[in-house]
């Protein structure tokens, strides 16, 4: 679910397991986050030749420090990614892939009894930023984290709560809490955007110690052995005590609702041509039925009468469980008609 490439083309990283909302799971997800490498690899990633607690903290510290090291670059250089003060083309990546045996290449990196959503690649490939779903302390909450490419440096970006300057009533879903989606790291991977309620955030992450981490590896099997829809990861946990702050912009959008129109209404007809289950269209020549429907749009005033032209062109096709929706909902206190019949 959810796949993304990696920015240098060597993994996919997605969701697997049972998705949110499906039929007999009550709303709960047992998804986990999921890497397949597409090549071969030289050797196990989790095989770090480990044989002590010393030697794993001398090898998640770097020399003379007690802090993880922040983000490094892909391509070797430290410098800055400037020529001549502009910044540099990204270089191009080809992608290969070696399907044989690629089954045994795929790793679990989580285990947690949470809710997991929402997915981002660092620019480096090496660490994977997603959202938590769980209960703590009786209430629902929402938690960033990041991880490691090899499932390792698991830590707690933030935890969600409520925004107290959003403006209006709370938003539905997450029982008010306004769910974090659309996660994206900053080109310099040392922050992370995302949005909540009506609002976009960014929030830095910065590097935790190894005890830091290593209980927040702690809390999340702890929330995975409490089993499906368990409770958050304890506030203790890895946490880097960020906070987020709000990205306050003011923008100016003129929109050509009549383009905008036409525009939803050429999708839908090509989404019926190539996604319907039946290539003949049930003998219904379907470029003929757009040219007799499109002309109706000179005439169409808003989103409603919109949807009605697109699905009496649907209907034309004579299939149930076919139909069109979205597109923002209707305002309240709007003027209500009943079907005759």
């Amino acid at each position: 679910m959810g796949a993304l490439w990696t920015p240098d083309g060597k993994r996919l990283v997605f969701l697997t397991g049972i998705d949110t909302g499906n039929i007999g799971q009550n709303g709960q997800s047992t998804a986990q986050l999921a890497s397949v490498s597409l090549t071969p690899e030289e050797k196990d990633p989790a095989d770090k030749d480990i044989d002590s607690e010393d030697q794993a903290a001398s090898a998640d510290r770097p020399a003379g420090t007690g802090t993880r090291p922040g983000p490094q670059r892909s391509d070797g250089d430290d410098g800055p990614p400037v020529e001549g003060g502009r910044q540099r083309p990204a270089a191009k990546v080809d992608v290969k892939i070696e399907f044989k045996g690629i089954e045994r290449r795929l790793r679990q990196l989580t285990r947690s009894g949470d809710t997991i959503m929402g997915l981002a690649i660092a620019p480096d490939s090496r660490t994977y930023a997603f959202v938590t779903m769980g209960t703590e302390g009786g209430r629902r909450v929402q938690s960033i984290w990041t991880i490691g490419v090899d499932g390792d440096r698991l830590t707690r970006v933030m935890q969600a709560a409520r925004p107290a300057e959003e403006d209006g009533p709370p938003a539905r879903g997450f029982r008010g809490l306004g769910g974090i989606s659309s996660l994206q790291y900053a080109k310099d991977g040392r922050s992370l955007y995302f949005r909540q309620n009506s609002g976009i955030y960014v929030a830095s992450i910065g590097g935790a110690g190894g005890d830091g981490a290593g209980s927040a590896a702690a809390a999340m099997a702890r929330a995975a052995g409490r089993g499906r829809g368990a409770g958050a990861p304890s506030t203790d946990a890895g946490d880097t005590g960020g906070t987020a702050r709000r990205v306050n912009f003011t923008a100016r959008v003129e929109v050509d609702h009549r383009a905008e129109r036409k525009q939803v209404f050429s999708e839908s007809w090509r989404v019926m041509k190539h996604r319907f289950y039946d290539a003949d269209m049930h003998g219904v020549d379907w470029n003929r039925i757009k040219s007799a429907y499109e002309p109706l749009l000179d005439h169409v005033g808003d989103t409603e009468e919109l949807h009605d032209v697109v699905s009496m062109m649907i209907g034309e096709l004579n299939a149930s469980h076919t139909g069109i929706s979205g597109g923002g909902a209707r305002a309240a206190g709007g003027e209500e008609t009943r079907y005759p019949g």
